[in-house]
């Protein structure tokens, strides 16, 4: 080479090179992003579910809570003796 001509920058090889660096790290990132996203999504849905199990379980309790009081209210007038005919004149 002569003194007059000198390279500038890194290369074609280390440009290729330097490249292949930074699409795998972005691609990296992007997998980890996507990964923690479907992670965040897959715990939403859980939450949701208990939720509504829990939505089901206290409907199921106050619809047999209020059964029981109606029952309770029927024995009650049930076991209520019955009034006495009123006397013939």
């Amino acid at each position: 080479m002569s003194p007059m001509r000198r390279r500038r920058g890194p290369g074609l090889l280390g440009v290729a090179a330097t490249t292949a660096v930074v699409v795998g790290t972005a691609g990296a990132v992007s997998g980890h992003q996507q990964q923690k996203a479907a992670q965040q999504q897959a715990a939403a849905q859980q939450q949701a579910a208990q939720q509504q199990q829990m939505a089901d379980l206290q409907a199921n309790q106050d619809a047999l809570a209020q059964q029981q009081a109606m029952l309770a209210q029927q024995q009650a007038m049930e076991a209520q003796p019955a009034a006495a005919p009123a006397p013939a004149p």
